[in-house]
């Protein structure tokens, strides 16, 4: 019985006189229910201090959970943004590319009726490219402003009616800039090429 007494005590539990387990808490008094544990059936309580241990340890858990989620949150927001800024810069890109596409088969057709790039042709291409955020680097093909002669039509060798145009552009913002997030290398001098080929219908220069 004396053994049995000392595991209970040791355990954080009283004794009645008539043999019940009492919470051992250490309120004052002898009550059956426990502010930790409210079950007057004597089951065994936690130790005095205990629960106010545990409550700061919920707290602090609660806390690291709290952390731990607003990192989760600010990383994939990081990856969210990167993903959409640079699919749009890159949407961008494309999108010049295809005005830059269209400025040069208008011009080119112009060309096939003129038999090379008028001196006005010209300086009306460089203000289009302009206008879509493109400057003109170089013009590869004849030109009036460099003293080329019109490219006739010839019925007997079409190749010598081929008229070829090329232009190389560049940005006037840099594109591809969203790499630095990633430590990547910044954008250099990023060029835009376009070209095409027709055959002149001049028939007299």
């Amino acid at each position: 019985m004396a053994q049995k007494a000392q595991k209970l005590l040791a355990g954080g539990r009283r004794l009645h006189p008539g043999g019940s387990a009492y919470c051992g808490c250490g309120n004052g008094h002898n009550s059956r229910i426990c502010p930790v544990n409210p079950d007057p059936r004597g089951a065994l309580s936690l130790p005095e201090g205990s629960g106010r241990r545990h409550g700061h340890h919920g707290l602090r858990l609660l806390r690291d959970t709290r952390g731990f989620l607003i990192l989760e949150l600010l990383i994939v927001f990081s990856l969210l943004c990167f993903l959409i800024f640079g699919s749009l810069d890159l949407y961008l890109v494309q999108m010049k590319h295809l005005r830059a596409e269209q400025i040069l088969n208008y011009y080119l057709d112009r060309m096939r009726m003129e038999g090379y790039l008028t001196a006005s042709d010209e300086t009306a291409m460089i203000s289009a490219f302009k206008g879509a955020g493109l400057n003109v680097i170089s013009i590869e093909g004849p030109r009036e402003s460099a003293g080329d002669a019109r490219v006739l039509r010839n019925n007997l060798d079409l190749a010598a009616s081929e008229i070829t145009l090329r232009v190389t552009c560049s940005f006037d913002q840099k594109p591809f800039i969203m790499g630095l997030l990633i430590n990547g290398s910044p954008p250099q001098d990023v060029q835009l090429k376009v070209g095409g080929r027709t055959f002149s219908e001049r028939v007299s220069p």
